[in-house]
């Protein structure tokens, strides 16, 4: 049987206390809730340490729906609430608006309404901010007021847009007029570099009528320099005009010739050249001839010396007085031809000769200067042939077959300078090598009798061979000796 335990004796006091306790539980953790509820206001910190995630992020929301309304920025600049916008004067946008009471940072929202992408999303604390766009494009922006707590309403979205990126056009060229003075001063590069300017404007422009002007004026220079380097002998820098006068200046007779009416002496040569010679119009040596003369009439030097060379069988009288008034005038091709005058008649007239030979070899025609040395080793006194050998040498550098032939026979036989038969055969070979008939025939005689060299009789009946071929009587005998001495004894 079971017992019951004894019933205390003030059992219904017990039974009232338990009826209790439900309603003295209650008001204790209520009690506890305030007290923590003021705790976490008082510390927002300490609220989102001690709280579980899910419980503070509905504390989040209820707080922020029982927040009391705050103003959002007023102010904002640029834009309007109608799409697409006022157009921005860059692609770099300055965003701004007013200061909001109780506010420690802005959120800032950008979205291109092509893309729909959000191009800015950042915080700020200022009040501006400057957003680097794409050009070209159409943006909405907002901003919204916030503190530690969060943010409140963002402000009405407004439109605008940036600028259309344009091209600018490339400002037509244009040409400043040339002054022939000027092209006078300017090298060949910076001729051809001229030329390449008024052809780029032309290009744009076909009617320009400077720069059409430029490049007659830089025909006429180019053809004056080539009329100077032939007064000088210098084939390298003719080759080299003339090629650029061809390439670059094709169409600029018409113009040389509108010039010949303006400037006489230098447009009137550059004609005479151009038909003289053929660069430009089919030659004709008739018409260059004329206007060389005309020319030369007007005081051009390489034009008078050209056109003494034209009208020498047909008017010889004519044609001295144009060599005389070149040579005189210091022209150097002139000046040889007056000096080889003087030593190619019945007679030879050295101090004739050596008048006019001395100030073209001054000048550096390189023809000149060999045939004042040949003058200076014909004196034969040790002076003269110190003259001639210094002479020959910077001639034959330069290229002067005969130069290059006559300092291999002073090295040969001694004269002026040391005794040199090696040095001798490399002059011959040298001058030989360019055609030269003499040469020729010196060398197959050094090689023939092993003279600075080996004997090859092979070798010397080819270059005799050579000479014999241009008319050097003596290679005949020398070919018999190098034939006689081949034979069985």
């Amino acid at each position: 049987m079971i017992r019951l335990p004894r019933a205390p004796a003030d059992l219904g006091l017990v039974l009232l206390v338990l009826a209790m306790l439900p309603a003295i539980a209650c008001a204790q953790g209520a009690s506890q809730a305030e007290v923590r509820r003021a705790d976490m206001q008082a510390d927002p910190a300490r609220e989102a340490v001690t709280k579980p995630k899910a419980a503070r992020a509905s504390e989040v929301h209820r707080k922020s729906v029982a927040r009391p309304a705050s103003p959002a920025p007023t102010g904002t600049s640029p834009g309007s609430t109608s799409s697409p916008g006022p157009t921005q004067s860059s692609s770099t946008v300055g965003l701004s608006w007013g200061a909001v009471s109780g506010t420690t940072y802005y959120g800032l929202a950008v979205r291109d309404m092509t893309t729909n992408a959000l191009v800015v999303d950042t915080t700020t604390t200022g009040t501006s901010y400057t957003a680097s766009l794409t050009a070209g494009g159409q943006y909405r922006w907002n901003v919204a007021a916030c503190n530690a707590t969060g943010c409140w309403s963002y402000t009405i979205p407004l439109y605008f847009q940036t600028p259309t990126p344009t091209v600018a056009t490339p400002a037509t060229p244009t040409a400043a007029p040339l002054l022939a003075g000027d092209l006078a001063k300017c090298t060949a590069a910076e001729l051809d570099a001229l030329i390449a300017e008024q052809r780029k404007v032309i290009k744009t422009a076909p009617r320009d009528e400077t720069a059409r002007r430029n490049l007659g004026l830089i025909s006429v220079e180019a053809a004056n320099r080539i009329l100077q380097a032939q007064s000088m002998g210098r084939a390298q820098e003719v080759s080299a005009y003339t090629a650029l006068v061809r390439t670059s200046l094709a169409d600029t007779l018409w113009r040389v010739t509108q010039f010949s009416r303006e400037d006489r002496v230098r447009a009137q040569a550059a004609l005479g050249l151009y038909h003289a010679d053929g660069i430009l119009v089919p030659m004709d040596p008739v018409r260059g001839c004329d206007y060389f003369a005309k020319a030369a009439a007007a005081g051009q030097l390489a034009a008078a010396y050209r056109a003494s060379q034209c009208l020498s069988k047909l008017e010889p009288e004519r044609a001295q007085r144009w060599l005389e008034q070149s040579a005189v005038g210091g022209n150097p091709a002139a000046q040889e031809t007056m000096g080889r005058a003087c030593i190619e008649g019945a007679s030879i007239d050295a101090a004739c000769a050596k008048k006019w030979l001395q100030p073209a070899a001054a000048q550096g025609r390189v023809s000149a200067m060999s045939v004042l040395a040949w003058l200076y080793a014909r004196d034969g006194t040790t002076e003269s042939l110190s003259k001639a050998s210094n002479l020959y040498r910077t001639a034959a550098e330069a290229g002067d077959f005969a130069a290059q032939n006559n300092l291999g026979e002073l090295f040969e036989t001694g004269r002026g300078v040391s005794r040199e038969p090696a040095s001798a055969l490399g002059w011959y070979r040298k001058s030989a090598e360019s055609g030269f008939a003499p040469a020729q025939f010196n060398l197959a005689r050094l090689l023939a009798f092993g003279i600075g060299t080996e004997r090859d009789t092979a070798a010397a009946r080819e270059w005799a061979t050579r000479a014999q071929g241009q008319g050097i009587a003596q290679a005949a005998e020398l070919l018999k000796l190098i034939s006689d001495a081949e034979k069985p004894r």
